[in-house]
């Protein structure tokens, strides 16, 4: 293979891999507490006899943690975060955050997400309520108060790299970095934090992305005929 033709193979992947990151932030305009992706790009260099060839390699996937609007529900479980901390919850797999705080009480009192994983305290307890509270008041440090008393307090935390979290699916993190006590952030009840991608903008990338794919689809197929023809041309030549 020439080096035309891997430098468009190296371009059609990319742009592939770009599609795809693009449509899921695309499809998550909409998901509370979603954090957008970008691809960031690492350039390779083939050097030969000739020339130097410049090509992508590795497109690596960053999440945007840039936080989103707020919006109001006026629910007493939804909860949202106003700084850089992460709800911590506990999944099959061990203790996962997130910033989706769409929160319910299941059969048992416990405080679960959406997809019935027990949100936690700093200290890693379950938040309990009892049977017949009221719609409990929560403060901005994450206190759950049901008139005078308090039925736990939800756990937020902060990490010293956001750089380090891997998005693992349904709004949840995982980190390899150290955890920190929240300093920086504050506990908003009746608010929900709504996805930080921008639609407007992503959509027009999305169209121009699939712009590229189509039209470096065509010109890989006309080198390809070009290169046969070649061959053919030689082939004749030589017999």
């Amino acid at each position: 293979m020439d080096n035309i033709s891997y430098v468009l193979a190296s371009k059609q992947m990319t742009s592939v891999r770009n599609l795809e990151v693009l449509s899921n932030n695309v499809a998550n305009v909409n998901t509370t507490g979603f954090k957008a992706d970008s691809l960031k790009f690492k350039q390779y260099i083939h050097k030969d006899v000739l020339d130097k060839t410049s090509m992508t390699s590795s497109p690596e996937s960053v999440t945007k943690f840039t936080e989103g609007a707020m919006k109001s529900t006026l629910r007493a479980l939804d909860v949202a975060i106003s700084g850089p901390g992460f709800f911590i919850v506990q999944t099959p797999l061990g203790n996962r955050y997130t910033r989706a705080g769409h929160f319910n009480i299941n059969r048992e009192g416990v405080l679960v997400t959406n997809e019935g994983y027990s949100v936690l305290s700093a200290d890693g307890q379950e938040i309990v309520f009892e049977e017949g509270d009221a719609d409990p008041i929560i403060g901005d440090n994450g206190n759950v108060f049901v008139g005078n008393a308090t039925r736990g307090q939800i756990g937020v935390v902060e990490f010293d790299d956001l750089k380090s979290m891997k998005k693992l699916g349904n709004g949840l993190f995982t980190s390899k970095a150290n955890i920190n006590e929240a300093t920086d952030s504050r506990v908003l009840q009746g608010m929900l934090e709504e996805s930080n991608v921008n639609a407007i903008s992503e959509i027009a990338l999305l169209a121009q992305i699939q712009k590229e794919v189509s039209e470096t689809t065509n010109f890989i197929n006309e080198t390809y005929v070009m290169q046969r023809n070649s061959f053919k041309a030689y082939a004749k030549l030589g017999g």
